[in-house]
């Protein structure tokens, strides 16, 4: 798993109230949302977790996990839509964002994968932390000619677990009036946790798979 620094240290926490919002077409990108709320849980964080069209505000949060698929090189408009909807409340908030599409570790897929996340995240806060996860193939559950496509599960559920723990200590060490990651390097938002293999490769070609 490759991993880049993406931020400053944070001070003590007032609150510590998580937000962990998905936006998922068949329920992978939910099934790694339940798994990063599980680990925040379990270090302590009241963690709530919702799909990312049925949030209306962000009272109370501290901070947001925002996870989505992408599709044909898009992040899932549910997500985009969570961004732009809530942009003023998350000037304030520590925000994290995770991403499942990859299929195959190519480098050019990687960079593609890289390109598309931070292409959707241009207007957004600038994030904390940004994972990019391998994603779901259930051809049954597919369109053709996707449907013809190998069924895979690139998951990495220990990186997931790994990145949450991460978020568990951003999260704890930031103060609620100082909530947010100031890079300037884009570069640095991005790390990629796709799944085994040579680290370099952890993300993949985004295409309309089932996540």
């Amino acid at each position: 798993m490759a991993r880049r620094a993406c931020g400053r240290s944070f001070g003590p926490m007032i609150r510590t109230r998580i937000l962990v919002a998905y936006a998922s077409r068949h329920g992978s990108t939910r099934e790694v949302a339940e798994a990063v709320a599980a680990t925040l849980r379990s270090r302590g964080l009241s963690t709530t977790i919702l799909p990312a069209a049925e949030v209306g505000h962000l009272r109370g949060y501290a901070g947001v996990v925002l996870g989505g698929a992408l599709y044909m090189g898009r992040l899932h408009k549910d997500a985009r839509r969570f961004l732009a909807r809530h942009h003023d409340a998350l000037e304030g908030r520590a925000l994290a964002v995770f991403a499942l599409g990859p299929r195959t570790l190519a480098p050019d897929d990687v960079a593609d994968s890289r390109s598309q996340l931070m292409h959707a995240l241009a207007s957004a806060p600038p994030p904390a932390s940004v994972a990019v996860f391998g994603g779901v193939v259930r051809p049954g559950e597919l369109r053709f000619p996707f449907s013809r496509l190998p069924a895979s599960d690139e998951r990495d559920w220990a990186a997931i677990e790994a990145w949450a723990g991460e978020l568990a200590a951003t999260f704890s060490r930031a103060k609620s009036h100082d909530l947010r990651q100031t890079t300037d390097a884009a570069s640095g938002l991005i790390r990629t946790a796709a799944g085994p293999g040579d680290p370099s490769l952890n993300a993949v070609n985004q295409h309309d798979h089932d996540f």
